[in-house]
């Protein structure tokens, strides 16, 4: 999720000013307050609605009462140099920083490019809220305590919604290029993936729901295998895990570079280990019987 400068500006100036309901007085003293005309006013208080950060009612912009919304509002309120810091893709990349610790990391986590990544990491260290070590950034908490519950409140807050994809989706894996969602409507503009097209490779399954893919490309048997990786790691389901360990199998030479943790633990299961809460080996030969594989 992004935000412009203006808009947390705006819903700066609204957070500190515990303005209840944004009418017309307060859009010509937001006008007044940032150069800004009163209708270019209103389509930044429209995009932050969109954004989920304010929400409209009948009697006018109210704040959307979300555990980041008053993250976000507190800290931006007693610290107003950090909007250009945020705005854009400043809280993705500071948010990266927390799990990965070098650029490269970062450029993969994220998909942004190298200069702007550098660009919010030298702002970030000017605020004393990255410190470097060798070749690694981490965020430091001791001067900024609050801010990993700010950017973890915003991993949430993205993860349940992203304007790429309908309400009521469940995101698995999101940066600024791809997203990996499911959503129980069958006509959405993106692309099947996952365990709605095992189908297609001769595993038939049951889903409660439709796993899909952004942007809408063909995908290859290792697409279908890396999305399939995301999801089951965000949902930890045996079941999911059970027909992963089925495809994984059914075309593993295919499969050689990709590295996974999950995939780790499949080939140690292969090999007679047992892990918990994984499909033991011989469930998953008996599984396999039924479509052919051998395991």
């Amino acid at each position: 999720m992004r935000y412009t400068k203006f808009e947390l500006k705006i819903f700066q100036y609204i957070f500190n000013k515990n303005i209840v309901f944004v009418d017309n007085i307060s859009i010509s003293l937001l006008s007044n307050k940032i150069n800004k005309s009163n209708s270019q006013i209103y389509r930044i208080l429209n995009s932050l609605v969109n954004k989920n950060l304010i929400s409209n009612s009948d009697l006018g912009f109210i704040i959307y009462k979300s555990e980041f919304s008053i993250k976000l509002g507190q800290i931006i309120s007693n610290n107003t140099n950090l909007i250009d810091l945020f705005s854009f893709n400043g809280l993705d990349i500071l948010l990266s920083f927390i799990n990965n610790h070098t650029i490269r990391d970062v450029i993969v986590d994220t998909g942004y490019n190298k200069d702007s990544i550098y660009k919010k990491l030298k702002l970030a260290m000017s605020f004393s809220i990255i410190w470097p070590e060798k070749n690694k950034y981490y965020i430091n908490e001791k001067v900024w305590p609050n801010l990993k519950d700010l950017l973890l409140s915003y991993y949430n807050f993205c993860n349940l919604q992203d304007q790429r994809v309908p309400i009521n989706s469940i995101i698995y894996f999101k940066n600024n290029s791809e997203i990996i969602f499911s959503n129980k409507a069958i006509n959405i503009n993106a692309k099947l993936t996952s365990f709605s097209l095992f189908y297609k490779f001769g595993i038939k399954i049951y889903n409660l729901t439709n796993f899909y893919y952004l942007p809408k490309k063909k995908l290859t048997k290792k697409d279908i295998l890396i999305h399939t990786l995301e999801i089951v790691k965000k949902t930890k389901d045996f079941r999911q895990r059970l027909y992963l360990a089925l495809f994984y199998c059914k075309y593993k030479s295919e499969f050689k570079g990709i590295k996974h943790e999950i995939l780790d633990n499949l080939n140690r299961i292969f090999n007679g280990e047992k892990i918990e809460r994984y499909p033991p080996l011989k469930e998953i030969k008996e599984k396999g019987n039924m479509y052919n594989i051998k395991i």
